[in-house]
């Protein structure tokens, strides 16, 4: 995706979630996971006290950094118990492996009264993902194709491997997280059972509230939409994010 374009997006979507939730933000130390370019870190440290950003160094935007991230394992969180006042994260629950785990890590880092605030995707995105998934096949082909540089017999069996396992998608859409298929994802991704994770996991929903922007995966539509367009569309097709506002509820711990 052209990164002007993820930018305005991620802009837009920070400056709804600001808007929606009366700006948890302002004065205070924010950690944000998964920051991916920094962009959205970089507007956050416009109004917060101080920002620290981390991510996994294997990131696909790694080398597009526009401030400083923290590389981490993707797991365990590399700061003291009640480090900051809030955290914000930004499609990245999806992608964690051990879910319960990492909540814990959440509230550790977390103050006694901080917040939380982190944007999801809903079952919206992944049904217009999963349709979109069949226009961006020759995208998709392409990919494979030129994951295997050697070609036929000559391929390493790593590389032949990930053939398969690309090739292997183009009748099916790939999950898009950690867990179940791109069907079992569409129950997944509901408002509804993200409010049974949160609450199950230590936390207390303060509030909920749609992003306000069309979108769908394989970057199918691109620059060929705008943010304007994409939040008129979001009335008609529904949100592809959601933004909730989470307290931890009792006790911190891991």
């Amino acid at each position: 995706m052209d990164r002007n374009h993820l930018h305005a997006l991620k802009r837009y979507e920070l400056d709804s979630a600001i808007a929606a939730l009366g700006d948890p933000f302002s004065g205070k130390a924010l950690l944000e996971i998964g920051s991916g370019t920094g962009f959205q870190l970089s507007l956050l440290a416009e109004r917060c006290r101080s920002v620290t950003g981390i991510d996994i160094a294997s990131s696909t935007y790694a080398r597009d950094r526009l401030m400083p991230v923290i590389d981490y394992d993707g797991a365990h969180i590399p700061f003291p118990d009640r480090s900051f006042d809030v955290i914000f994260s930004s499609s990245v629950l999806e992608h964690i492996v051990d879910v319960t785990e990492f909540h814990g890590e959440m509230r550790r880092v977390l103050k006694s009264d901080g917040l939380a605030v982190h944007i999801v995707p809903t079952h919206v995105w992944r049904l217009w993902t999963a349709l979109a998934h069949y226009p961006a096949l020759p995208k998709t082909i392409l990919s494979a194709l030129r994951s295997n540089p050697t070609g036929g017999e000559q391929a390493a069996p790593g590389a032949q491997r990930r053939l398969r396992s690309k090739m292997g998608a183009v009748l099916f859409p790939p999950r898009h997280g950690e867990r179940g298929n791109a069907i079992s994802e569409i129950f997944a991704f509901r408002p509804g059972r993200w409010v049974e994770q949160f609450e199950g996991n230590g936390w207390r929903v303060e509030r909920a509230v749609p992003t306000g922007l069309f979108q769908t995966g394989y970057c199918l539509f691109g620059t060929g939409l705008s943010v304007p367009v994409r939040a008129a569309l979001a009335k008609v097709f529904g949100s592809a994010c959601r933004t909730f506002l989470l307290s931890p509820r009792g006790e911190t711990g891991p």
